[in-house]
């Protein structure tokens, strides 16, 4: 219902797609979206097994002799609740609390999975083209006692006795830290996606706000330093992978949700597909009734032109005639009830002009 409009299909004309076949066709519209994402995923799992490059390194360096740690701190199960199970959850209670919209929820889980997918598929790529050895390296290898480097050289992956595979290709993946840079990809979604929902930029200031957007980065940041207390990374690989990120959860945040300082910084973008429905306009077939008193006019988009006409060409005749006053009288003269309806409609047609035009065009280029 458009004013005094009414959109009804007409004998040939389709009726109106449901919600349920408009949510369908709108979630399909983002199917390139998450298969992007869930080949980014592949990626990460895909290569975990391939052999990278293995970089040089001298058996007297004393940032590689740090000792090998069987249990960490933040084992890889831990990871995947922090950065992916808590931001879930976190994203779900925060939506029910807020506007409850199930396109929020949608676009909120595809903007953590491309965050996560994207910072862990380029985080797996440079592990295993960079090749840098740990800061227990050493530890890891067990070369012969009183092994040294060559007079003019650097040592290999050949001096090491380690039998166990997984330990040795896992020895040359320290830059960049993995577990840092999924953390702040997962949890850094998480701190913008409650910045818009808490509008932290809405020019107040709120010590409270600042804290809830900041928690988040907090912990991704002790993940991050546990990488250093386990010795398996060097700080420069924790700072990129954090860093990386960090970038990340803000590139995909800002994919489908506004800049923060916006006034709907709450709300997603809208959907890519937009409802047939709501467009009066649309190339396909309907039946506009308009209500003259007791008089209904039921016109086909092909008439639209001529019924355009007939209406705007009175209304232009009688306007210049009647002045307010007149008009004002025909309010409460049942004789002439069309003066007052050709006035709304004649609103409403200027109101909507442009899509008027590109109506008109359409109808010009199927016919020709």
């Amino acid at each position: 219902m458009l004013g005094r409009y009414t959109l009804l299909p007409t004998g040939n004309a389709r009726i109106p797609p449901s919600n349920a076949s408009y949510r369908k066709r709108m979630l399909l519209s983002y199917l390139p979206d998450w298969i992007i994402t869930i080949a980014l995923a592949a990626i990460i799992f895909l290569i975990e097994n391939v052999d990278g490059f293995q970089r040089h390194f001298s058996l007297s360096d004393t940032s590689l002799r740090h000792p090998y740690a069987v249990n960490e701190r933040v084992p890889v199960l831990a990871l995947y609740f922090i950065s992916i199970g808590a931001p879930l959850a976190i994203q779900s209670i925060a939506n029910f609390l807020t506007i409850r919209s199930w396109w929020d929820c949608h676009t909120s889980t595809l903007g953590l999975f491309l965050s996560l997918s994207i910072t862990g598929s380029l985080t797996q790529l440079t592990k295993i083209t960079v090749g840098r050895p740990r800061p227990d390296a050493i530890d890891r290898c067990q070369p012969l006692p009183g092994l040294e480097d060559p007079e003019y050289g650097l040592s290999t992956v050949a001096v090491c006795t380690q039998t166990n595979i997984h330990i040795m290709r896992d020895c040359f993946r320290s830059f960049p830290s993995g577990h840092s840079s999924m953390a702040f990809a997962g949890l850094g979604f998480l701190a913008f996606y409650l910045a818009g929902k808490i509008h932290i930029f809405d020019h107040k200031g709120n010590v409270g706000k600042v804290w809830i957007f900041l928690t988040p980065f907090a912990g991704a940041g002790l993940v991050a330093i546990s990488r250093t207390m386990d010795y398996r990374h060097h700080w420069q690989d924790v700072l990129v992978g954090s860093s990386l990120g960090f970038i990340m959860s803000y590139f995909s945040y800002r994919q489908y949700y506004p800049s923060l300082a916006e006034d709907l910084c709450h709300r997603p973008y809208s959907p890519r597909i937009k409802h047939e429905s709501s467009d009066p306009w649309s190339s396909r077939a309907f039946s506009v009734v308009i209500p003259l008193a007791r008089l209904h006019l039921v016109v086909h988009p092909r008439g639209a032109i001529m019924m355009m006409m007939v209406i705007l060409l009175p209304l232009a005749y009688w306007s210049s005639r009647e002045g307010p006053a007149q008009s004002q009288g025909c309010r409460n003269n049942s004789t002439y009830p069309i003066h007052l309806d050709l006035l709304v409609i004649g609103k409403i047609y200027v109101l909507h002009y442009l899509d008027i035009l590109n109506f008109i065009a359409g109808c010009h280029l199927s016919q020709g």
